[in-house]
């Protein structure tokens, strides 16, 4: 059994919670402890039957402070976060390893939680996690950003037109990807890992439907929209995020393609490389320049069908991957 301490145990203790569904849900959203939707009421004996559920495992570093608040979080707090979500005991793993992922300084989690755009925090799941529960997830991680974050919708918070992945937005790589997991170039010494990024907009793209050559061509078309969108100059954002379904990807890889070598082409093709071989003035950003093709991230989710998808990222800080070990390896 974990220590039941921290600012939401305290919080908790204080308004002598309901066990029933509805009245605490009720209380917790009258404390503004909650995303607006009904939770399950994190009482003691919720956490305990939680914590002695959880699989040994944890991401590869610690979870740091979640902006605004400064110290770290502490592991009963994270916990009745992930209960409130409905998250099962076998995914708390990736909900730490998300939060881990989104707290390291080069995320800039502070900026996200704090911006005026329209921004949330993605999370892709990468290997053989099997078919994890992606909403309840991604409501857990989102609970805690908003409750131990103290980013309070309208207060500090100050999104001009928010967004719907701040309820939850989290994906999984499919089992049928040709591909090594995700996440491996970053933590190839875990089974399993996340790779947290700051999304904004998405665009649907239809694949398959003539050549290869023709997928790529679309898939980049995509690319570069979704760079530039909302900048000026010619700018292009660094980082985008490309989702393809497990059809379009195994008919890329079988002509040849594996991940880092359709990342570059796809890089090329939204403008990646100024003329030269330099960094020239549509490829600068506020905190600069463009980068390299490991800056497309593919990932492979989905089911049946040829319809992808490109998100968009926010304009600073930078996707960050986080490995799943033995929990004490």
């Amino acid at each position: 059994m974990i220590a039941p301490a921290g600012p939401l145990h305290d919080r908790l203790a204080g308004l002598g919670l309901a066990d029933d569904m509805e009245a605490a849900s009720a209380q917790l959203a009258r404390a503004g402890l909650t995303d607006g939707l009904p939770v399950y009421p994190p009482t003691p004996a919720r956490v305990a039957d939680f914590v002695a559920g959880r699989p040994a495992v944890a991401p590869d570093r610690p979870v740091g402070p979640i902006p605004l608040a400064l110290a770290p979080p502490t592991e009963w707090d994270l916990v009745a976060c992930a209960v409130m979500a409905g998250c099962p005991p076998a995914a708390f793993g990736l909900v730490t390893a998300a939060l881990a992922a989104m707290t390291a300084p080069a995320f800039n989690l502070l900026g996200i939680q704090t911006t005026t755009s329209g921004v949330a925090p993605l999370t892709v799941v990468s290997g053989p996690a099997g078919s994890p529960p992606t909403l309840a997830v991604g409501r857990a991680v989102r609970l805690a950003l908003a409750v131990l974050g103290n980013a309070l919708p309208g207060v500090t918070n100050l999104s001009t037109q928010g967004h719907p992945g701040r309820v939850s937005w989290c994906i999984a790589e499919a089992a049928d990807s040709p591909w090594p997991a995700l996440h491996l170039g970053a933590a190839p010494d875990s089974d399993t890992g996340v790779t947290a990024l700051a999304g904004a907009g998405h665009v649907e793209v239809i694949l398959g439907r003539a050549t290869v050559e023709v997928d790529v061509s679309v898939l980049a078309e995509g690319c570069r929209a979704v760079r530039g969108a909302g900048l000026t100059g010619g700018a292009l954002r660094r980082q985008v995020l490309v989702v393809v379904p497990p059809e379009t990807a195994n008919r890329l890889a079988g002509a040849g393609l594996s991940r880092p070598e359709l990342a570059e082409l796809l890089w090329r093709g939204s403008g990646g490389p100024a003329a030269g071989g330099g960094v020239g003035e549509a490829e600068v950003l506020a905190d600069g320049p463009v980068g390299s093709p490991a800056d497309v991230l593919v990932a492979v989710c989905g089911g049946v069908g040829i319809k992808g998808t490109i998100v968009q990222t926010w304009g600073s800080g930078s996707a960050v991957t986080v490995g799943l070990v033995p929990a004490g390896g």
